[in-house]
């Protein structure tokens, strides 16, 4: 759960600084 939840939020940080 942790692993996923880091990923979205990852995603969604590359997402809004790109």
């Amino acid at each position: 759960m942790v692993f996923k939840l880091d990923l979205v939020t990852g995603e969604l940080i590359c997402t809004l600084v790109g």
